[in-house]
């Protein structure tokens, strides 16, 4: 937008994120196995990584909460 002042900036990182939880949401649709999902979650700790310390806070699951971001 030229001229007009505004900036938009875009958080690639966050945009990441998002694609990798739309792919990880793809896969448990897919398997229609909530327990392998869950599974593959412990095995890795992929989804704790994912949405405690990247993504959302919440205190009594986030150890790091100056990496959240929304």
């Amino acid at each position: 937008m030229e001229g007009s002042g505004v900036f938009i900036l875009e958080d690639k990182t966050m945009s990441g994120y998002m694609i990798l939880m739309k792919e990880l949401l793809t896969i448990f649709i897919e398997t229609n196995s909530y327990e392998k999902f869950l599974a593959l979650g412990e095995k890795t700790d992929l989804l704790h990584e994912l949405f405690w310390e990247n993504l959302f806070y919440l205190p009594e699951k986030t150890r790091y909460p100056e990496n959240v971001k929304c």
